[in-house]
């Protein structure tokens, strides 16, 4: 038996490599790697390429067989003895393809092993997101800090004047408070209006106002005088480089300095850089920054807010308003965004299972994540059931799927149009599974290979789930 630090990684059993207690191996073995190679450990698992899964699959093996060599030559004469004998008897009683059953247990436990640390460092990540939520008085602070611009005081009631029946000079949305502070006030959310369980009416309509609302809509870094949009993405090929379009960073000012954050804008920013624009239209300079404050990503002035901004400031709403909110992360794909879990339609599950069809890659697996570990969990198939309205996973973990069904009652529906939306369905998992079993990432829309790397673990949908509650 082979120990570290007291803790159990292998026996010197049957097979060399049988694992005994894969949560310390992970943990174990991780560490190891990542106190000698820290920042290329870090990067690999944060975009898990092919080539990234290959170095960490080669530094799992190394550091195995490093345990494996330095067990054999440090045994006691007589232990050394035995297994000799022991070896010889192997020899010749045993399948000399014990060798290979023993490689690829071995193979299986690393791939294990490297799974749950992928599956863990994925919901720490997220579940760092809710750590750094802003307190109610600092959001309120936020919402009221801006006068808005008078166009967008005007498409505001525009807007609102279509959801709440307001007539003309009724209110002046000067500032995005009064706005949220209407869509609390609105009777037609009163739970005592309409035939839904408690307050669940309420919650559902006053997240999907906010949703929709320009208050957590995207907006593009541009020129913040002539509105000049800066693309997201560029390709050095095409000479679109950041100094082709007039853009530099610069160090944040002595005032800046507390909102600025890292983050990914036409590439990775490792540290924290504001970006000054001097734009090549109307020549005006503008500056701007990532940041997770809720007063900067409220800024109405042309002030970009991507989707990671996006995603901050609805988790500051959700708590602002006393919501309830889950995080929804599809696998090898470039966007995230927050669920609320009781959501009485099936929209947002529908529409991002017909993403499939746009030809830009595949997902290949959706996650959910949150601080209360029994609304977390795998959700992949749930997302299928509730986009085609009735069971059509051939592997799907049943009891997963069936707690938020919502009792099903389209019993009625025309056969034929079932039997083709199934067939659809099924079509839809047949390309996340060969996304799934590419090694390559070529088929994930973000050419990443996290689904395969837990798809060749073999873990189930309920014990990858197991992994996020065991947090």
């Amino acid at each position: 038996m082979i120990t570290t630090g007291g803790v159990i990684l292998m026996s010197s059993s049957s097979s060399l490599y049988a694992t005994t207690d894969v949560m310390a191996l992970s943990s174990t073995i991780s560490n190891i790697i990542q106190s000698k190679y820290p920042i290329i450990f870090e990067q690999s698992f944060q975009t898990l390429t092919s080539s990234s899964l290959s170095w960490i699959d080669k530094q799992f093996d190394n550091e195995l067989e490093f345990v494996r060599i330095d067990n054999t030559t440090t045994k006691p004469t007589t232990e050394i003895a035995a297994t000799t004998v022991c070896t010889h008897q192997v020899d010749i009683e045993e399948d000399p393809g014990n060798n290979n059953h023993e490689e690829e247990e071995q193979q299986q436990q690393r791939n294990i092993t490297i799974a749950k640390v992928l599956i863990r460092r994925i919901v720490y990540k997220c579940l760092d997101k809710y750590s750094t939520i802003s307190s109610r008085v600092e959001v309120e602070e936020a919402l009221k800090y801006y006068a808005l611009p008078q166009d967008l005081q005007d498409d505001l009631f525009s807007d609102m004047e279509a959801r709440l029946n307001l007539k003309h000079g009724m209110m002046q949305f000067i500032n995005y408070k009064i706005t949220v502070n209407a869509f609390r006030n609105n009777d037609d959310l009163d739970d005592n209006n309409h035939n839904y369980n408690g307050s669940n009416y309420y919650k559902a309509i006053l997240w999907e106002n906010i949703l929709t609302h320009p208050i957590t809509s995207y907006v593009p870094v541009q020129c913040q005088s002539c509105g000049y949009i800066i693309p997201d993405e560029y390709n050095n090929t095409d000479g679109d480089t950041d100094a082709n379009i007039g853009l530099t960073e610069v160090a944040p000012t002595f005032e800046e300095q507390p909102f600025v954050r890292t983050g990914w804008f036409r590439g990775p920013r490792l540290q924290p850089k504001v970006f000054q624009l001097n734009c090549p239209k109307c020549e005006h300079v503008s500056r701007w920054y990532r940041s997770r404050s809720p007063q900067i990503i409220l800024n109405p002035n042309r002030w970009g807010r991507l989707c990671g901004e996006q995603e901050d400031l609805k988790l500051d709403l959700a708590n602002y308003l006393s919501i309830g909110i889950r995080t929804v992360l599809p696998l090898d794909w470039d966007h995230i965004w927050k669920s609320w879990h009781l959501r009485k339609d099936k929209d947002e599950e529908r529409n991002f299972v017909l993403r499939l069809d746009e030809g830009i890659g595949s997902f290949t697996r959706i996650f959910a994540i949150c601080p209360t570990p029994n609304e977390c969990g795998d959700i992949t198939d749930l997302y299928f059931l509730k986009a085609c309205r009735h069971s059509l996973s051939p592997n799907k973990d049943h009891n997963q799927a069936n707690e938020d069904d919502d009792n099903n009652n389209n019993n009625n529906n025309n056969s034929n149009n079932k039997v083709e939306e199934e067939k659809s369905m099924n079509r839809y998992y047949q390309i996340i599974d060969e996304a799934r079993r590419d090694n390559t990432g070529s088929k994930t829309q973000s050419n990443t290979v996290n689904g395969y790397a837990i798809h060749r673990s073999k873990l189930t949908a309920t014990e990858v789930s197991k992994e996020y509650k065991m947090l």
